[in-house]
């Protein structure tokens, strides 16, 4: 068995200088690349596992 972590990509907060904490902050167009591009790099992940706010749920992670 494998676990791979994957940081979510930028938000809108980002370089702010402000805790965000639970926060359900958007992610940014450039973060939403990011992740497009950070799953390239993995294998089909089979069951991924994500913390419940709408910017993990929305992510385009395929599987």
């Amino acid at each position: 068995m494998k676990f791979y972590i994957i940081r979510h990509g930028k938000t809108a907060r980002n370089g702010t200088d402000l805790i965000t904490g639970q926060a359900d902050i958007p992610i940014t167009e450039e973060g939403q690349r990011q992740i497009e591009e950070a799953v390239k790099d993995y294998p089909k992940i089979s069951s991924p596992y994500t913390p419940p706010i709408s910017w993990e749920r929305n992510r385009p992670l395929r599987y």
